[in-house]
């Protein structure tokens, strides 16, 4: 018979001869045959102190259960779904009609060593780990995914041997992987227009760039890799501060230098390729003033500004150069003073023409940026100021020194200030002042003496009767005369003109002032501009280019 459908709290069942009592109080059917049975128990609810070997049917589900124990723990095993309590070591096809639960976590296994499982066939598995001993294989070619969008592998370990991506075989060989097709040949690597940057293994950066069928490095090397291409590539990017350990043949952004600059490591030496705004360094002279007539006094040298690296100029952008021109001589006459030099000027900064010498009898030299030399005779006249001042940049040195006084006795006439010394006395000997040596670097501007180029000389000083006449100071000063015109300064030096002596009237006249020059230069391996004379010249690492103008013109400093 089967169970009642409303059983009465004492009412019997009997069921596969077997006599059940239903007890109203524990909603259950109880064994009641005289014989000792463990305790069975029908309901919809688990018993609550069942005891080992008692066996409770959930009606709700048609499940038997049976409360057994591993040794550890105890609990309800689903006997219907099991088919069988503890090892199964022979089993025949079986139907799973309900959850196949393991007892105890991490304790029992499916299969043994010497015991595979050959096909598994699931929906899905959860497992903490997997060891694979044998092929991976999808059921179905090109349709199931390794992972997802939202669900990654962490890490993938992979040995040397090949991967094969689409037509194309990825493979390492030692610290190299190389990218080939099929048939064994380099393949395509192209980068899409996407945002973010690619690396090559030294750190240089390269961004949406496509390379053609060559290793990439050799491609690039070729130097037509990107010349049909409008992309472009991108280099790292850092300070001075951040530049890294250094190995010949790094290249690199430095953004601390001339508003950025590409540089690279060159034989043990970082050096700057190219420049946003580059640096100069620049020497600039004006022109002698001319010296004094008829033992007249010499011409004062043209002011001189020497700047170190330290104008910034713009790619691009053209700069006027302006060449002062040397002073006019003194004319053959009574009191026939030299001219003033012209001033010469590059980045705004002005170097002042020298003042013009003194010509004969009681009157002072020109100031300027060296001043003229005064002239001689009684009433002995002062020597003339150098005007030539620093520029309040700070970044800029300026050079010129006063003329010196003339003299009645001995009767001769000052000389010209120099860019590095004031011009002699008559008393003395009416010396023009001696120039500077020319700062920079390879540049051959100004007058050789023995290994030095130097510029800015004054005029010597004129004399009457006896006296020796004044020599002309280093750097292209010209020399006073007795009995012919003075001595011209040396063109492109700014040397003054030396003045001019006297036989009869109406004497002799001045020489004039040799005009100024201006020197550009600038730290590079390539030629950066243009304009004026161009040249370089390397001392130690550095390899300097130099532009030289000894005429007005235009200097342009190109990007390259």
């Amino acid at each position: 018979m089967g169970w009642p459908s409303s059983p009465i709290n004492g009412q019997t069942a009997v069921v596969n001869g077997i006599t059940y009592t239903y007890d109203s109080s524990r909603t259950a059917w109880i064994r009641s045959s005289s014989t000792t049975f463990n305790l069975f128990t029908a309901s919809n609810i688990a018993p609550t102190t069942p005891s080992l070997g008692d066996q409770w049917y959930y009606i709700a589900t048609d499940i038997l259960y049976e409360y057994i124990s591993d040794g550890t723990s105890s609990y309800w095993v689903d006997t219907d779904s099991l088919g069988q309590v503890g090892n199964v070591t022979n089993i025949a096809d079986s139907t799973l009609q309900g959850n196949l639960v393991v007892g105890v976590d991490t304790r029992y296994s499916i299969g043994a060593s010497n015991g595979y499982l050959r096909n598994l066939f699931a929906n899905s598995v959860t497992a903490n780990s997997i060891t694979v001993n044998g092929d991976i294989l999808p059921s179905a070619n090109v349709v199931y995914n390794l992972g997802s969008s939202s669900q990654r592998f962490k890490d993938l370990w992979l040995s040397g041997n090949t991967i094969y991506l689409g037509g194309a075989n990825i493979s390492a060989i030692g610290s190299n992987v190389t990218i080939t097709n099929p048939q064994g040949a380099s393949a395509n690597v192209t980068f899409g227009n996407v945002f973010g940057n690619y690396y090559f293994a030294n750190g240089a950066a390269f961004s949406s760039s496509s390379f053609g069928n060559a290793d990439v490095a050799a491609y690039l090397r070729s130097g037509t890799g990107l010349g049909s291409n409008t992309d472009a590539i991108v280099l790292p990017i850092g300070t001075t501060e951040q530049r890294p350990t250094a190995t010949n043949g790094m290249m690199r952004y430095n953004s601390s230098i001339n508003g950025g600059s590409i540089e690279a490591y060159l034989g043990g030496n970082w050096v700057t390729i190219a420049s946003a705004n580059y640096q100069v360094g620049f020497l600039i002279v004006a022109g002698g003033g001319g010296g004094g007539g008829r033992i007249g006094a010499g011409g004062g040298a043209g002011g001189v500004l020497v700047g170190n690296i330290a104008q910034s100029v713009i790619p691009g952008s053209s700069y006027t150069v302006v060449i002062g021109a040397g002073g006019t001589a003194g004319a053959a006459q009574v009191n026939g003073p030299g001219g003033d030099g012209g001033n010469s000027s590059v980045f705004s900064f002005v170097a002042v023409g020298g003042g013009g010498g003194a010509g004969t009898d009681s009157l002072p030299g020109r100031s300027g940026g060296s001043g003229g030399g005064g002239s001689r005779v009684s009433l002995a006249a002062l020597g003339g100021a150098s005007t030539q001042s620093t520029p309040p940049s700070g970044l800029v040195t300026a050079y010129g020194n006063a003329g010196g006084a003339g003299s009645g006795a001995p009767d001769r006439s000052g000389g010209g200030g120099g860019a590095g010394a004031a011009g002699a006395t008559g008393t003395a000997s009416g010396n023009g002042g001696n120039g500077i040596v020319n700062p920079i670097p390879g540049s051959t501007v100004g007058q050789l003496i023995s290994t030095n180029y130097w510029i800015a000389g004054g005029g010597g000083g004129s004399a009457f009767s006896n006296p020796a006449t004044g020599s002309g100071g280093n750097g292209g000063g010209g020399a006073g005369n007795t009995s012919a015109p003075g001595t011209a300064g040396t063109e492109a030096t700014g040397g003054g003109g030396g003045g001019g002596g006297y036989t009869g009237e109406p004497g002799m006249p001045g020489g004039a002032g040799g005009s100024g020059a201006v020197v550009i230069y600038y730290v590079s391996t390539t030629q950066r501009g243009s304009g004026g004379t161009v040249t370089s010249t390397t001392v130690g690492p550095t390899t300097y280019y130099l532009h030289t103008f000894t005429s007005t013109g235009t200097f342009t400093f190109t990007a390259q």
